[in-house]
């Protein structure tokens, strides 16, 4: 049996069903599956590394489907918008733009006890809301309890300084949010976005939804 390495170092038993649920998720018709899991076969061997594997399946894909092998490619995708979280900020401003919404990044905005820089602020009518974008280059990284206390905690320090002035704040994610993030978040009225988070409305979903892959390639990436 093959066994693959993962990017911790950990060995893994090769599976090709992992392989077709992400090919379907990514939108692939099945007869693409097919070719791609058949041509990917004689590529394989033992301890082969999953990056490798992502790469082959990528470039299968992008010859038989390319819209669905940028969907496949997403989340490198959004971790290229690195090292630092400007990029992943801009990029969160110009889908928010898509959305409707106007958008003004890196806004000093003073609370009752001190300042606080906005990654980005959005309005759309009279609703004004704040986003705290939180941006990880390790697939397992999450936004945790601890990080939607402290955006919470920036959000009431403003809004004790202007009373009703903004609706609330955005917790914004290219990774997950663990469980009790998301409990603490919905408890508190915040927005939360976030891989596969609102389920069918995260992030992944509403890049797919405005076609906003171009910016991904074309702006934002330091490297």
């Amino acid at each position: 049996m093959i066994q693959v390495t993962k990017a911790s170092g950990e060995l893994e038993p090769l599976s090709l069903d992992k392989v077709r649920a992400s090919l379907s998720r990514a939108g692939a018709q099945t007869e693409t599956i097919d070719k791609v899991l058949l041509e990917l076969k004689p590529k394989l061997y033992d301890k082969i590394p999953t990056r490798e594997i992502y790469s082959q399946v990528f470039k299968l894909l992008d010859t038989y489907q390319p819209r669905q092998a940028e969907r496949y490619t997403l989340k490198s995708a959004l971790f290229n918008l690195g090292p630092s979280g400007h990029p992943f900020e801009e990029f969160i401003a110009r889908l928010f733009t898509a959305m409707g919404y106007q958008t003004k990044t890196q806004v000093i905005i003073a609370g009752q006890c001190v300042s606080h820089e906005i990654d980005v602020v959005v309005q759309k009518g009279k609703d004004i809301d704040l986003i705290e974008c939180k941006f990880h280059q390790r697939a397992g990284a999450k936004c945790d309890i601890k990080t939607a206390l402290y955006v919470q905690a920036r959000f009431e320090d403003i809004a004790q300084k202007y009373p009703g002035v903004y609706r609330q704040i955005w917790l914004v994610n290219n990774t997950k949010l663990t469980t009790q993030a998301i409990r603490y978040g919905r408890c508190k009225n915040m927005g939360l976005l976030a891989w596969h988070y609102p389920e069918n409305e995260g992030i992944e979903k509403l890049i797919d939804q405005f076609n906003l892959y171009h910016l991904l390639k074309l702006g934002y990436s330091e490297k």
